[in-house]
């Protein structure tokens, strides 16, 4: 029935009269019918809802007549109100159509059901998706044929992760350029930047690179660089730097080779590196003989996947289970006091109001922000208390809204999507995070960060925590605090002892408490939170 909501939620009609219209179609079901046929179906159905007159036979006919009406009536129109232009219901008859025979296990060719790459259809360029270029070793005959039919000038690899043999490589007139996110020849392969964390280099980078038969190792075009921050992980350099500077490279180098001003600077083997990828377990487990800092480029270096693995025993429970860490901090104020976590081979860790604070070899500290454990994302300061997730009730614009969100996930993992299928346990990379919050940011109209992904990484968690933002909420389903616990009368007692601001409890700015003291007893109760007092003056 996804087709019916669609399109009952687009034209603001109710299901039944969609179902009702669809039902007198015959062969409406069937995988056979072609564009022509399915467009006018489609319009139909459109012009029953609109309930046109018998002698308008197309929907820009109609389109006109009620525009034509409106008018005469002197009377603001509302564009809502009008037929959609032929097109615009073309493409949407086609998604339509598509979606149907998705639900009745129908494989159809999206991109010939309205689903295009938008800048390539505008632009007339043909689209391949290619999963495999070769079978043993060899290239596969109809994806050559498919690729050399194109007669490029040139190949451009921007993030290429596949092996592509050097038929393609060598076959253009002007060969094939690669992008790679490091200084080359340092940290070749495909877990770069997450090595370039991990090993505490103070700069990083992109190069653009002339492909070769070797890995990461042709001569390079250009390179672009940048100062590595204290905190930036695999993320926030890929957004910051990476990313934006790579598109202009690419660019740049592009109408190099054409220009024939293109350098080819053969790489040299002194300082070069390569890394393994990051995909295996014992790659991401944490070396807790490290230092502080060392442990903080290890953290952070794994942020967002695969994430740093440690095995911990959470307050309360009996058994110790994985846990991955995100948001490491060097930590640089005293040690507070707060709940133990035992972690196994190393000394506790401390849950304290900002997080959760683990030693290094060398005695200093570093403080993670989020804890992913038995499958949820934590925040590390509430990591022993629990959190239950909220129930809402989507309506039906918002149920067409996610199925564009599944479409969105399907094309960037490649596989159907289930409610609880994990974006990064299915292979999610750092690179998909940003792509999967610029698409959805376009689908929702809603500001979205890449925090809301980590929080939220399964399907139903991410759709329902998008929704409550596009209604101005969010996913919390109480009120969390730093709890102070005690006994008192017989009975164990927990209130918070932070600053509530803005429908939140907040630690004051400048780090201050204030002691609470038992009048009878004198003794402490907890230490408060001290709110700074800022005025602005209005002239």
């Amino acid at each position: 029935m996804t087709g019916s909501d669609t399109t009952s939620a687009f034209f603001r009609k109710g299901k039944k009269s969609v179902v009702k219209n669809l039902s007198k179609l015959a062969g409406e079901g069937q995988s056979s019918l072609s564009h022509e046929t399915v467009f006018k179906n489609g319009e139909t159905v459109l012009m029953s809802i609109y309930k046109s007159p018998k002698e308008v036979t197309t929907l820009q006919a109609l389109r006109y007549k009620t525009f034509n009406n409106l008018a005469q009536k002197k009377t603001a129109i509302k564009l809502e109100c009008l037929p959609p232009i032929q097109e615009a219901a073309r493409q949407h008859f086609y998604r339509v159509y598509l979606q149907v025979q998705k639900w009745l296990v129908n494989e159809l060719p999206p991109e010939e059901w309205g689903w295009k790459p938008k800048a390539a259809a505008e632009n007339d360029i043909p689209v391949f998706k290619i999963k495999a270029w070769r079978r043993a070793g060899k290239p596969l005959p109809e994806v050559l044929h498919q690729y050399k039919s194109v007669n490029a000038d040139l190949n451009v690899l921007p993030y290429c992760s596949q092996f592509i043999p050097m038929e393609v490589i060598n076959y253009p007139r002007m060969k094939s350029i690669c992008y790679h996110p490091s200084i080359l020849p340092r940290h070749r392969g495909a877990s770069s930047i997450n090595w370039t964390l991990i090993c505490g280099d103070k700069k990083a980078g992109l190069s653009i690179f002339w492909a070769d038969d070797g890995l990461d190792t042709g001569p390079i075009l250009l390179q672009e660089e940048c100062d590595v921050e204290e905190n930036d992980t695999v993320d926030t350099l890929y957004k910051r730097f990476l990313y934006p500077i790579g598109v202009s490279a690419v660019a740049r180098a592009v109408d190099m080779v054409a220009d024939d001003t293109a350098p080819k600077i053969t790489q040299s083997e002194k300082g070069a590196t390569y890394d393994p990828m990051l995909n295996k377990p014992e790659l991401q487990k944490i070396d807790w003989t490290k230092t502080a800092q060392e442990l903080h480029n290890f953290v952070r270096g794994m942020d967002s996947v695969p994430g740093a693995s440690c095995v911990m025993r959470l307050p309360g429970t009996e058994e110790y289970n994985e846990a991955l860490l995100f948001g490491s901090t060097l930590w640089k104020g005293p040690v507070p006091i707060g709940k133990e976590v035992e972690i196994q081979g190393t000394k506790s860790g401390i849950i304290h109001e900002d997080g959760l604070l683990l030693v290094g070899s060398d005695g200093e500290y570093i403080n993670v922000k989020r804890v992913k454990i038995n499958g949820r994302m934590k925040n590390a300061a509430t990591l022993d208390q629990v959190s239950k997730q909220v129930e809402i009730v989507l309506t039906p614009e918002e149920k067409v809204l996610v199925e564009s969100v599944r479409v969105i996930w399907e094309a960037i993992l490649n596989i159907d999507i289930e409610e609880d299928t994990d974006f990064f346990a299915s292979g999610a990379g750092s690179m998909d995070v940003v792509r999967l919050v610029e698409e959805v940011k376009d689908v929702f109209k809603t500001e979205l960060e890449n925090e809301d992904v980590f929080m939220a990484p399964t399907f139903s968690e991410f759709y329902l925590n998008v929704v409550q933002k596009s209604r101005g909420g969010s996913m919390k389903s109480q009120i969390e605090y730093r709890a102070v616990e005690m006994e008192a009368n017989n009975m164990k007692i927990r209130f918070p002892c932070q600053l509530f601001i803005n429908g939140e409890f907040v630690d004051a700015e400048n780090g201050k408490t204030t002691q609470t003291v038992n009048p009878a007893t004198e003794e402490v109760i907890c230490n408060v939170r001290e709110q700074s007092l800022r005025i602005k003056i209005s002239q």
